[in-house]
């Protein structure tokens, strides 16, 4: 999702006009605009409308996550939640399994760490629980 189309997401889930929406913080056909895409708006004026509706910028934010999030930090975003789901399992093969596809397609020295650690985690709790 663009700027724009959060904004007229936002605007009509609260049920306001884009006039109501501007807020006098941009004029109208400017806002128009900028809902439509073809306009961009500053920093300080998305925040101020933002601000003005008491929109929580972290939702807005959210909405525009998969629209601006490149390529790379996608997969890696994935490759986290798949190991993060077979860790809280205690599956050593699907983290393992993890590990080898992180390692293949991850350019994040993190991701990296955070699954060799979560493997060797693993690998000991079932070493400590076979005594």
């Amino acid at each position: 999702m663009t700027i724009g189309q959060a904004l007229r997401k936002i605007r009509q889930n609260l049920d306001l006009t884009q006039k109501e929406m501007a807020a006098n913080i941009v004029t109208r056909p400017f806002y128009a605009k900028v809902e439509a895409g073809k306009s961009r708006i500053s920093a300080d004026k998305l925040a101020a409308i933002l601000f003005e509706h008491d929109v929580d910028i972290t939702y807005f934010y959210q909405l525009l996550r998969a629209t601006y999030t490149s390529k790379q930090k996608k997969i890696e975003s994935d490759l986290n939640n798949k190991m993060e789901q077979a860790f809280n399992v205690g599956k050593i093969d699907e983290i393992e399994s993890c590990y080898q596809e992180i390692l293949s397609q991850s350019h994040s020295k993190i991701l990296k760490l955070r699954a060799m650690i979560s493997v060797a985690y693993l690998k000991r709790v079932v070493l400590v629980k076979s005594f």
